[in-house]
């Protein structure tokens, strides 16, 4: 048999963190978080994390949590990966999860939920159960910090065509399409992943669920979040009523 002469493909830690300016960009969710609990003062002794991959984000926490249990869907081997990552620490606990009902808690409840560069890959109809998973398993008083891609706007539409450009772009957009996301209009752009996706409508979403606290732009945090790559959102539980 002929040996195959594909070029192997990249992981994902090579292609997002290998260095250059896309690493220092990709890398800056993990500041962010690491800067948001400084802010907050917090040192959360149970942690979930959706979409955890290789559990790298533990390593910006400002200790080793008592608890912790991250949940991927298990690409690229994320699992494997992470259970060598954390070899020496067996009490972090990865888990495979497809969907918000395998999540499995129990009522248990955590400091801490994480859902760093994820929640714009869960597909709008099921991130509803998700998000009532997440406030069902936050401890009153508890934090849920938030990651995102910005995608629309002038920001969205230099990273497109840097991406077709130079990377190789991974969603396909008409030229309607793609008008339409830098203008904001993402209800006019067919949904799927990162394609369509839009931090307000996020936002809004959230705010179902959660009280809101903030919503700041990453890496520039002195910019608006329209003006930077990322978006990362702090938000805790609602008050109940009395």
């Amino acid at each position: 048999m002929a040996e195959s002469l594909a070029t192997p493909q990249p992981c994902y830690n090579e292609r997002l963190f290998a260095g250059g300016v896309r690493g220092r960009l990709h890398t800056a969710r993990f500041r962010w978080l690491q800067g948001t609990l400084r802010r907050l003062d917090l040192k959360p002794d149970s942690v979930m994390e959706i979409g955890c991959y290789d559990g790298r984000a533990v390593e910006f926490l400002p200790q080793i949590p008592a608890r912790y249990i991250g949940f991927d869907a298990g690409w690229e081997n994320a699992l494997q990966l992470a259970a060598q990552r954390w070899a020496a620490q067996p009490h972090l606990e990865f888990r495979e999860c497809l969907k918000a009902d395998q999540m499995n808690l129990n009522g248990e409840k955590f400091d801490l939920v994480m859902a760093l560069e994820t929640l714009e890959h869960i597909p709008p109809q099921d991130l509803g159960p998700y998000l009532e998973t997440v406030a069902a398993s936050l401890k009153p008083g508890g934090t849920f910090l938030v990651s995102v891609p910005n995608e629309i706007g002038p920001v969205f539409a230099a990273k497109h065509i840097l991406k077709v450009a130079f990377i190789g772009g991974y969603e396909t957009y008409s030229v309607r399409e793609f008008i339409f996301a830098t203008l904001g209009m993402v209800e006019k752009v067919e949904r799927r992943e990162h394609k369509g996706f839009s931090y307000r409508h996020l936002i809004k979403t959230l705010r179902q669920h959660f009280t809101v606290e903030s919503a700041r732009g990453i890496p520039f945090g002195f910019l608006p979040p329209y003006f930077n790559f990322g978006v990362g959102i702090v938000c805790h539980p609602k008050a109940k009523a009395s």
